[in-house]
């Protein structure tokens, strides 16, 4: 059975609320190998139930599923294997084309730990198709790139994480048409390149 990265848009509610603590409450999937301290997990669980709130009750659009409007939101914190995205390996992800949003798209990089953009000398964390991707043409799947070094001849489709962080992805759809909603359109899976 294949296993997605993405965790589907329909799942969202449950996605945030049940990963804020793992069952023993010690740890967060969103910590980088290990977990973190049961201290700062209770500060998570905190944390991201005022974000499940603020996003449920300021964003209704992001729960909506009806086809062109809203938002749709898709979750990644592991790779196609079934791993955590570390930020210091190198990973592709393949979007097929095209991507059914009436509007625009993106893929943003979110540091695990403090779950904010990542931070690097490279001074951005999302790819967007209006803004670095509005070139890609629009037929064929589009490669995205994570990783520490910049992939050669596709640097401007690449987001650099830092080693030694674990990192995760919210790919974003707006104006979601239908194959967004029944499945005939799957984002690709983070795929480890060696």
């Amino acid at each position: 059975m294949r296993r997605c990265a993405f965790t589907g848009c329909l799942a969202i509610g449950l996605t945030f609320s049940s990963i804020a603590l793992s069952r023993d409450g010690s740890t967060s999937p969103y910590a980088f190998e290990g977990g973190i301290p049961a201290a700062e997990s209770a500060k998570q669980a905190r944390d991201d139930a005022d974000f499940q709130r603020a996003a449920i009750v300021t964003s209704p659009a992001m729960f909506r599923h009806t086809p062109g409007a809203g938002s749709l939101y898709w979750l990644a914190a592991r790779d196609g294997t079934g791993a955590y995205l570390d930020g210091g390996k190198s990973y592709r992800l393949s979007i097929p084309q095209p991507v059914p949003g009436k509007l625009f798209w993106s893929v943003t990089a979110y540091d695990a730990q403090t779950r904010s953009e990542v931070q690097t000398d490279q001074g951005k964390a999302a790819l967007r198709s209006m803004f670095e991707l509005k070139d890609a043409s629009g037929a064929a799947p589009l490669d995205l790139f994570f990783g520490p070094t910049p992939p050669a001849g596709n640097e401007g489709r690449w987001i650099k994480t830092v080693p030694g962080r674990g990192w995760f992805a919210y790919l974003r759809i707006y104006g979601p048409e239908k194959p967004a909603f029944d499945g005939s359109w799957k984002a690709g899976d983070f795929q480890e390149i060696q």
